[in-house]
């Protein structure tokens, strides 16, 4: 059955989706074009439409968000490229990035929502997406990640390689990255994974994080992690879909492991080879918790070896492993308000980080007017940018009228006579 025309009555329906200074400033046809698209992500995911069949849930929510994550994570504090402004995660060369596995899905469906459009770029499509994904999954601090709109869409740019590994210590690199302190970044992970599930033919890794990956659990992701009875597997992926658990050494039982180089996947498995008698076609390390997997048996996944199969990651383990992150994995094991907290403070600095800037993978400016960026000194790191006219009116036109304007103009009149 199609769904009614969408109208005025959703801009009151889910204004609460969006930053208030910033909708209120919007024309009122420009309300309803954001409150709609909304509407639209909202009866994707009631359509019970699934996003993949091989995990233990139908749902698109859980896709819808872990694309916002990925096409803001794209973003680079140091220089201010990347992230959802530009809208770079629709195109190609992005989605071929190795950690964009089966993102696809979420971009392809929706560009077919909303491409054509002429009242919302696709850059903001991808947020609110995720938004709209949150509070169906009833995060419990909406109040936190309202957005803003007002991304471009650009063409051929693409960003790879940016994106956080499962298998490294995220503290290395990404808080700078993402300009988040150590509290957001590892509510971040955490609360993040409080959803979904991972896939063996999308990224190599099987099983999900929380026994309710449609919901936000009351703190399941946590008080897990920090216990000791996990067990490690290598699990290798084939081509048909089946995954083979093989018995591994526990990865941080001497503390922080040693950083190891990607090596190609399908080489050096004898032992899952001969399990499915074919090169895998990727394999991963992850940790297994409260199930006991005979060492090299093989499931498929309609017959995964427990259901649900909870999992970590590499990248998990690190929020614990390393001293300096632990501290926030124990206060948010204990307490799931300070979560939420912090988790939709860093949502939604990820996903506005580069929103106001021009240039770069930003907006341009118009006549007359030029992209300044604004570097600190002492870091040469990128702070912000700003359009800038040959009088130096910041984000606006020429000043027309007032005294400024009048002692402008007898300065003219003098220096003619």
């Amino acid at each position: 059955m199609s769904q009614p025309a969408c109208g005025l009555s959703a801009v009151e329906l889910h204004r609460s989706l969006f930053e208030p200074s910033w909708y209120n400033s919007l024309l009122q046809e420009q309300q309803v074009a954001y409150a709609c698209a909304a509407e639209k992500v909202y009866n994707l995911i009631d359509s019970g439409t699934d996003s993949n069949s091989d995990d233990s849930y139908q749902g698109f929510a859980p896709l819808l968000l872990r694309s916002s994550f990925h096409s803001s994570g794209s973003y680079d504090h140091g220089s201010g490229t990347g992230g959802s402004n530009g809208g770079t995660i629709f195109h190609s060369a992005e989605l071929e990035d190795s950690q964009n596995g089966c993102i696809s899905t979420a971009t392809d469906k929706l560009y077919e929502l909303f491409h054509g459009s002429s009242s919302i770029p696709l850059a903001d499509t991808v947020v609110i997406a995720g938004v709209v994904a949150l509070d169906t999954m009833n995060f419990p601090r909406m109040d936190l990640i309202q957005m803003s709109g007002g991304r471009f869409d650009l063409t051929n740019i693409a960003f790879r390689d940016r994106l956080p590994s499962p298998d490294d210590n995220p503290m290395q690199q990404f808080m700078e990255q993402y300009n988040l302190d150590t509290d957001e970044l590892v509510a971040l992970i955490g609360g993040g994974h409080e959803f979904g599930a991972a896939h063996g033919l999308c990224s190599g890794y099987v099983g999900q994080w929380t026994t309710s990956p449609l919901s936000w659990s009351e703190n399941e992701f946590f008080p897990d992690l920090v216990k000791d009875d996990w067990e490690w597997y290598e699990v290798c992926t084939y081509e048909d879909g089946i995954s083979s658990f093989t018995v591994i050494p526990d990865p941080f039982a001497n503390g922080l492991p040693e950083e190891e180089e990607e090596e190609e996947h399908g080489e050096d498995h004898d032992v899952c080879a001969v399990a499915s008698n074919q090169e895998p076609k990727i394999c991963e390390e992850q940790a297994v918790r409260l199930c006991s997997i005979p060492d090299g048996s093989s499931y498929s996944p309609d017959n995964p070896p427990c259901s649900p199969l909870i999992m970590r990651l590499k990248s998990d383990f690190f929020l614990k492993a390393d001293p300096e992150l632990l501290p926030s994995a124990e206060k948010f094991a204990v307490d799931s308000n300070l979560l939420a907290e912090k988790f939709g403070i860093a949502y939604h600095k990820l996903t506005h980080n580069g929103l106001g800037r021009c240039g770069l993978s930003g907006h341009g400016c118009g006549r007359g007017f030029d992209c300044s960026h604004k570097i600190n000194k002492s870091t040469g790191r990128y702070k912000f940018s700003a359009c800038v006219g040959s009088r130096n009116n910041v984000f606006g036109g020429r000043r027309k009228g007032g005294q400024g304007g009048e002692r402008r103009r007898k300065r003219r009149q003098q220096q003619r006579n």
